[in-house]
C-alpha cells in the first residue's frame, strides 16, 4: 500500500506470466522486479495505487486457476483494506491473457485493463 497521504483509492492488481511446471507454487518475484531492481509493487505505490498479487494455484499453464486466483486477490484485499474505487488488472505473457479474460468475463470486478504479450486470439498459433 503507498502512504495513506498518497492512497488514490485504485488498486492495480498484477497477473503474473507463465512459470515452470516444476518450480513450486509461490509468487515469482523475478516478474515483479524490474532489470534495475525497481519493484514493480513499489512503482505502482508510488503512483498512489494499492497493488496485489497472487501465486496461482499451479504452474504451468493455469489460465483458469490464475483468473479464479486473481479475482481471489482482489477479494482479500476488499476484506483486508476496503473496497477500491477502481480496479484495474495488468498482466503480461500468460498474465496478459489472464488479464483479457479477467476483464471480458468479469466487468463488474474490473474497471479495466492492461494486457501485454499475451496469447490473445489464436493461441495455439501464437504458442507455436
Amino acid at each position: 500500500m503507498p502512504e495513506a497521504s498518497c492512497y488514490r483509492g485504485q488498486l492495480a492488481v498484477y497477473a503474473h506470466g507463465y512459470q515452470n511446471p516444476q518450480e513450486p507454487v509461490g509468487i515469482p518475484e523475478d516478474q515483479v522486479t524490474l532489470p534495475d531492481g525497481t519493484s514493480l509493487p513499489g512503482l505502482i505505490n508510488q503512483l498512489g495505487f494499492g497493488f496485489v498479487m497472487s501465486s496461482y494455484s499451479k504452474t504451468g499453464l493455469a489460465v483458469k486457476e490464475g483468473i479464479a486466483d486473481t479475482a481471489d486477490a482482489v477479494q482479500v484485499f476488499k476484506t483486508q483494506i476496503g473496497n477500491p474505487t477502481r480496479v484495474y488488472v495488468v498482466g503480461v505473457s500468460e498474465g496478459g491473457l489472464i488479464t483479457a479474460k479477467s476483464v471480458e468475463g468479469n466487468p463488474a470486478l474490473y474497471n479495466g485493463g492492461v494486457a501485454a504479450c499475451g496469447p490473445v486470439g489464436d493461441f495455439p498459433f501464437q504458442i507455436n
